[in-house]
């Protein structure tokens, strides 16, 4: 009996969420949740957030906000496009997006028409950028201020036979964002090689190389651009030189 009415429940929850449409938002950036609504002139719309419980993200009545309801974590961050909800345009603007927004939205709309109520899954992702840089002999790679939880990987080109095998650190801050980085050491026999650093979440990737060659040939090229500048200074002065005698001679000359 208990088998069945776990099944039934599955059966009767299950469409409900499997064909939500995802919006992915970036954290700390405005977002757009849509809904569509019946055009009428006295239009009722809640926003609610369903992920632990039934939150109230944001209502509208009587031809105006009622935000007595609305849930602490949303104060100050919400409103609707007021202009357009006669017109059928019930969405939501969101701002500074938080990774605790992430989660099912509901959008409940009534007119003289009837009532409808549609859901919406929210994402949030944080936007991956990688640094990756030479110090003594190890290359350093990191990523700070991601989300979801993200993946470091090394390569080398060309392919090495030697086996890369790097420590991952990963640190979560207290507004659920991830950090991480990895250091790898360099060695002779990859010396002239191209290293690259893959960073990636779920949602994004992200990707830093290094060539340790390039670096060499840039210190030989600036070697050489400063020698042939002090060359070019050197003659200068020697001409310089000359030209004064010149010059000076003309003068006594003239004198």
């Amino acid at each position: 009996m208990f088998c069945f009415m776990f099944l039934m429940v599955q059966t009767l929850t299950w469409p409900l969420s499997r064909g939500d449409p995802t919006v992915t938002c970036v954290f700390r950036q405005n977002c757009i949740l849509p809904c569509n609504v019946d055009p009428s002139s006295e239009t009722i719309i809640h926003w609610d957030h369903l992920t632990s419980g039934e939150h109230n993200v944001h209502s509208y009545y009587d031809t105006e906000d009622q935000l007595g309801r609305q849930d602490q974590q949303f104060k100050g961050r919400t409103s609707l496009f007021k202009d357009l909800i006669s017109r059928g345009n019930g969405s939501l603007m969101l701002t500074g997006v938080k990774i605790q927004d992430e989660g099912r939205y509901s959008c409940y709309s009534s007119t003289e028409r009837g009532s409808r109520k549609t859901f919406i899954q929210l994402k949030v992702e944080a936007l991956i950028k990688v640094s990756i840089k030479l110090v003594e002999n190890r290359i350093i790679c990191s990523s700070e201020w991601i989300y979801p939880q993200p993946e470091l990987s090394w390569s080398v080109n060309p392919p090495s036979e030697l086996e890369i095998n790097s420590p991952t650190m990963v640190h979560q801050t207290e507004e659920q964002l991830y950090s991480i980085s990895s250091s790898l050491l360099v060695s002779d026999r990859l010396y002239d090689q191209t290293y690259s650093c893959t960073v990636s979440s779920s949602r994004n990737k992200k990707t830093a190389s290094f060539c340790k060659k390039e670096v060499m040939e840039a210190s030989k090229v600036a070697a050489i651009i400063t020698g042939g500048f002090g060359l070019w200074i050197l003659i200068f002065v020697v001409i310089l030189g000359f030209c004064s005698r010149i010059t000076e001679a003309m003068c006594k000359t003239a004198s």
